[in-house]
């Protein structure tokens, strides 16, 4: 069974209006056990602010929570960067001023430019913009501290092409430099059931993709909503184990001061 959530975003993030106290009761509601927060965090400047408000403001408030329900659910520290070019110093910075569990590294952009507003599809065939995604991806993995890469496949999600998904075979040396690459550094991926959420026909990633993971040696995989509302916490979380386990995966990571743990499915 799964239990975790380590993919949620609360009014701390520039997207969300969730309070953090509403998606914990939520948690607790649906029998999870231990929910990791990951709101947005800013490193567009030499600053250590989230995005949805002032960063020791979250801090404050999560540890606040964390000791009110330290008897009913395990509370994580946790944050979503976004890989950018030449900005890796400032994510370290902020990882390593700070206690964090965990960290998601997130590939939210191609070139420096966001794939939800500013990157323009219509410039490049399919094939062409997957491949600078991917590039920009295995180009941050080495310079960036993190523990797991959110939605690997996620540029699908904002792509205008006939058909967005992301084909493990269409850039299968890529893929394989970048799932090497993470083993190798002891890092893992997520699953995030978000993708059906948004019309998808699969999780982030695609089955394919995780299970071409586990084939290369992948063993650190957590599991995330990308809940940005209480409503979706937890959300596809009844067809995930069977999801993983085709996948070849039989434990599932969380995550206590960056160090990975695992719970058999």
């Amino acid at each position: 069974m799964i239990h975790t959530d380590y993919h949620i975003h609360t009014e701390f993030s520039g997207d969300s209006l969730e309070p953090m106290e509403i998606s914990i009761k939520q948690a607790i509601k649906n029998n999870l056990t231990d929910i990791a927060f990951t709101d947005h965090i800013e490193t567009l400047s030499n600053s250590t602010n989230i995005i949805g408000g002032d960063f020791n403001d979250y801090i404050k408030h999560f540890n606040f929570l964390k000791n009110k329900y330290k008897n009913k659910i395990s509370l994580k520290l946790g944050g979503e960067f976004t890989f950018l070019p030449n900005n890796h110093h400032i994510f370290n910075k902020i990882v390593h001023d700070y206690n964090f569990d965990f960290i998601i590294g997130s590939q939210h952009s191609t070139y420096g430019k966001s794939l939800y507003s500013d990157f323009d599809f219509t410039k490049y065939t399919k094939f062409d913009a997957y491949e600078m995604y991917l590039q920009d991806m295995l180009q941050s993995i080495p310079l960036n501290d993190f523990d797991v890469i959110g939605h690997i496949d996620f540029i699908s999600r904002y792509s205008n092409y006939d058909d967005p998904t992301l084909y493990l075979d269409d850039h299968i040396d890529l893929f394989d430099a970048i799932l090497k690459k993470i083993i190798t550094l002891d890092k893992g991926l997520e699953l995030n059931t978000s993708a059906i959420r948004y019309g998808c026909n699969n999780y982030y990633p695609a089955k394919n993709i995780l299970t071409r993971y586990k084939q290369l040696g992948g063993k650190i995989l957590t599991i995330g909503s990308d809940s940005h509302s209480h409503h979706s916490i937890g959300d596809g979380f009844d067809l995930v184990q069977q999801y993983v386990k085709h996948c070849g995966f039989n434990e599932i990571a969380t995550f206590d001061k960056r160090v990975p743990s695992f719970y058999k499915i």
